[in-house]
């Protein structure tokens, strides 16, 4: 079976084409072992018939949700391997079709636009409100963003990465608000062009990047009105370009080929 390594701004995957009969379960738990296998966040099953459709699968054998920065390694390899020749194709993920458009050697997701509701949230709150006071422990309390585009994220402004709020990520992620957890973004604003963010998933991971969360942030943040509607969004690892058109989140980025091999199961 072959499988190749891929990396968007520093969250790897690994790929390879769907075939019948195979337990993607059991296979990823093997593949995303850094010891023992090739390694990764998610294993991407790439099929191309009767539509073009990836699954994520994560190292516990589970199936993902939505993550763009494993649909822009999915795009750039079907792509590149001719595996489609448009510069404009839609993927199914997650149940969700998303357009990709190719320009020039970037690729651009249309992540769709953001659904504020409490029951798109999973929040047990009668109220519906963007802008919502969390409650950390008996001291503390912090002003979050919550919205859905894929999946649940919630946006967390600070002055700067050395905020004691970072440390209590987990109090957000685990609060009891969220009944299946939620994504924690932190966003630093440099100006109305330019933003950092730095980005935990629901399992409390601290992720190099976030594609997801870049259109997450740039959409909450031009609700705001604190950003413009063409942004850059650096990660520890790079940057990508969010434009707001629309009321859609457009996510511009690249992923990295890093290297193809044939997985062989040890009896």
């Amino acid at each position: 079976m072959k499988i190749i390594k891929m990396q968007a701004y520093g969250n790897d995957f690994c790929l390879t084409s769907f075939e019948n009969n195979v337990d993607y379960k059991e296979l990823a738990k093997k593949v995303l072992d850094r010891r023992l296998g090739v390694g990764g966040l998610g294993l991407i099953v790439v099929k191309i018939e009767p539509n073009l459709e990836m699954f994520i699968y994560d190292s516990l054998g589970n199936k993902a949700m939505m993550d763009s920065n494993a649909l822009l390694c999915f795009s750039k390899y079907i792509y590149e391997n001719n595996l489609i020749r448009k510069k404009a194709f839609n993927v199914i993920m997650a149940n969700t079709k998303y357009s990709v458009e190719i320009e020039d050697d970037s690729y651009i997701l249309n992540m769709g636009e953001a659904n504020y509701n409490n029951s798109m949230l999973h929040i047990s709150d009668p109220i519906n409100s963007f802008g919502r006071v969390l409650r950390l422990n008996s001291n503390d309390s912090i002003t979050t963003y919550s919205l859905y585009l894929g999946d649940v994220h919630t946006i967390v402004l600070v002055d700067d990465f050395n905020s004691k709020i970072i440390d209590n990520v987990d109090l957000i992620i685990n609060n009891s608000i969220f009944k299946n957890k939620t994504n924690v973004h932190f966003v630093k604003i440099i100006d109305k062009g330019n933003i950092e963010i730095k980005s935990f998933d629901k399992f409390s991971n601290y992720l190099l990047s976030s594609a997801s969360g870049a259109g997450a942030s740039a959409l909450a943040l031009n609700k705001l009105k604190l950003t413009f509607k063409n942004i850059n969004v650096k990660f520890e690892l790079g940057s990508v370009s969010v434009e707001i058109k629309k009321d859609k989140a457009l996510v511009k980025g690249n992923s990295v080929k890093v290297f193809e091999c044939e997985y062989k199961e040890e009896i």
